[in-house]
């Protein structure tokens, strides 16, 4: 009796670790599920290896945007030609797109995701990236590599956030002008690290949605021609027209479309420009707060933001709008060849946005017309325009001994030739508060955004221009 009933006891211990065996398994499975939805946006830093005959120079920053496994980014540095080839003490501004996947790895992992605020868990990650290298503005210096890239590293997810650790490995095969007789640039190796504000999947939740759609496909298609005299211009031809029919064929369907809800959050917002335009501009830093309401195609929000704002040296002249009489003969875009006047003001943005979710096009591409819907994306690809009013006061130039003499001698030519003073279109000490504007295209994960903007200021306009925006809100 004692024997079986030990017997009967060992065996519910065997059956008690087999099922809790199962339930690790299963939940090493539910985390690695949940390790593949991460998605957001964020800052990365890192400072590129040498490759073949040009050297990185310095610290590399670009911007990374990740949906699930998909990820794309820019980064911007500066290139420099190594001291083997012909000798240039000066260096190229350059930027660094890629395309690819970050994969999850559910081995050597650590802590668990248990929600968007409470969460420590640690993870492999494996990425493949498609990369393009491209220098601009310096003749001297002509890069252009293409390559493709591994890395191995850890992601950590903490609340509402994730940081990724990796040590890139790429290959390059292809160079360009003097270099292009050498295709590979050889293996490089450095280190990278992403501070990334994470979408919050888990806590939006998204369902899905069959909507009604059409599908159209061509059938066939029968073509006839005709020919006829005709005379041009005094001189008789021979014309042939070609008709072609097409039949088309549509059917009802049903799409699929994610919905998170009606979408309002708010929350910061950083914003610059690009290491390209430093060569005519002077940089610009703005931080601030945005509140966005999306729901279906549509998006309306606001902004609030001060700073720095750079300014260039000069607009670039027309000959059919205004005159040089009224100072008013310039397109509202920099000359970027121009750079004896680079600045900056010190400002304030106030901007109301209107856009409209283009998402749903990418249906479009499979012969889907797809009918309206009520339904807001997790991701969205939004385009639209902002307008407002902006602040502007203590403009400053990168180098006055230079710039302001140089605007002082413009405003003596204008008072005898035209018996006027400089314009807020001719010298950047003449800005003033007004109107801004400028259309945006965005891209919106979440609680996460990437937006590029052209700021456009009515009554400064030598500090129009492209920047970048990282926007993170709660909701």
């Amino acid at each position: 009796m004692l024997f079986r009933s030990l017997m009967v006891c060992l065996a519910s211990i065997a059956l008690s670790d087999a099922s809790a065996q199962m339930t690790k398994k299963e939940v090493r499975k539910a985390q690695w599920k949940g390790d593949m939805s991460a998605s957001g946006v964020g800052f990365e830093f890192y400072s590129p290896a040498q490759e073949f005959q040009y050297n990185p120079v310095g610290q590399w920053t670009g911007v990374n945007m990740l949906f699930g496994v998909f990820q794309m980014g820019i980064g911007q540095g500066n290139v420099s030609v190594l001291p083997s080839l012909p000798q240039t003490d000066d260096y190229a501004r350059a930027s660094n797109f890629y395309l690819g996947a970050s994969i999850p790895l559910p081995v050597l992992t650590l802590g668990k995701f248990r929600s968007y605020n409470n969460s420590f868990r640690m993870h492999p990650i494996a990425n493949i990236n498609f990369h393009r290298l491209r220098s601009y503005q310096n003749e001297d210096i002509d890069v252009k590599i293409f390559s493709l890239q591994g890395a191995l590293g850890y992601r950590i997810r903490l609340p509402y956030s994730s940081i990724d650790f990796t040590f890139n490995a790429s290959n390059g095969f292809w160079k360009n002008k003097e270099f292009s007789n050498s295709k590979l640039t050889g293996f490089t190796l450095y280190p990278m690290i992403t501070l990334r504000w994470d979408g919050l999947l888990d806590k939006f939740k998204p369902t899905f949605l069959a909507v009604d759609a059409m599908s159209s496909k061509i059938t066939g298609s029968s073509s006839y021609s005709t020919t006829t005299r005709e005379k041009i211009n005094g001189v008789d031809y021979r014309v042939t027209r070609t008709t072609t029919n097409y039949s088309v064929t549509t059917t009802p369907t049903k799409v699929m479309i994610q919905d998170i809800g009606t979408y309002r959050g708010i929350g910061p917002k950083i914003t610059g420009n690009g290491i390209r335009s430093a060569a005519f501009k002077g940089g610009s830093l703005l931080a601030g707060v945005q509140g966005l309401y999306r729901h279906g195609y549509f998006a309306f929000g606001g902004t609030i933001e001060g700073g720095v704002i750079g300014h260039g040296s000069a607009l670039e002249e027309r000959k059919n709008k205004g005159t040089a009489e009224v100072g008013d003969n310039f397109y509202r875009r920099l000359d970027r060849s121009k750079n004896n006047g680079i600045g900056t003001y010190t400002a304030v943005n106030v901007m109301a946005d209107n856009g409209m979710d283009l998402s749903s096009l990418k249906y479009g591409l499979f012969g889907f017309d797809v009918e309206y819907n009520d339904a807001t994306s997790f991701t969205a690809l939004t385009f639209g325009y902002s307008f407002g009013l902006n602040v502007i006061f203590d403009q400053r130039f990168v180098d006055p001994s230079m710039s302001n003499p140089f605007y002082d001698a413009m405003n003596a030519q204008n008072e005898a030739q035209f018996q006027r003073s400089n314009t807020h279109f001719e010298d950047p000490r003449n800005a003033k508060t007004g109107l801004m504007g400028g259309w945006f295209v965005s891209c919106d994960i979440g609680n996460a955004s990437l937006r590029m903007q052209w700021y456009r200021y009515r009554t400064a306009p030598l500090a129009n221009g492209l920047l970048y925006s990282v926007i993170w809100r709660f909701n």
